[in-house]
């Protein structure tokens, strides 16, 4: 983990809250110059803490109305057996919000939003057609605030 003090820890806390945040205003709260909270942020950046910055959105203000998870098992003997393949056509499907690699009863995990019923059929079938991809379990809820994750990209 990189080596974070307070002012460091600070600085991402209040960039988190708000990425529109200005380095003035950090800096009056942590009665430092602005100068060394744009120093501090700039050398997070350079060192990979700080990979950059996104628009959050209310994905129900957007019309999703509910969340699926994904559970995708591997085909072993596909020449497209290798999870990073799949992995990397995941991330680039618009409505998945996070795909990884897992442990346990299946080899990655999606998850993504939904407009409804007919949209997880149909994202569920894409998913399923990735090569390498032998078999899908799907699970969905109804989306809302409180459940919505804190740094939702879509």
């Amino acid at each position: 983990m990189a080596d974070l003090d307070d002012i460091d820890r600070f600085i991402l806390e209040r960039m988190t809250e708000d990425a529109r945040a200005s380095f003035r205003g950090i800096a009056r709260d942590l009665g430092v110059s602005p100068d060394t909270v744009i120093g501090r942020y700039r050398r997070m950046e350079e060192r990979g803490v700080i990979l950059g910055s996104t628009t959050v959105f209310d994905p129900v203000q957007l019309g999703y109305q509910g969340m699926a998870a994904f559970h995708i098992d591997m085909d072993p003997s596909s020449p497209d057996g290798d999870s990073r393949g799949v992995l990397e056509t995941l991330i680039k499907l618009p409505n998945i919000i996070v795909a990884t690699r897992t442990v346990g009863d299946h080899d990655l995990l999606a998850l993504g939003v939904v407009f409804g019923v007919g949209h997880l059929v149909e994202l569920s079938g894409e998913i399923g057609g990735i090569p390498g991809v032998r078999d899908l379990q799907v699970s969905i809820w109804e989306t809302g605030r409180e459940i919505s994750p804190k740094f939702f990209i879509i």
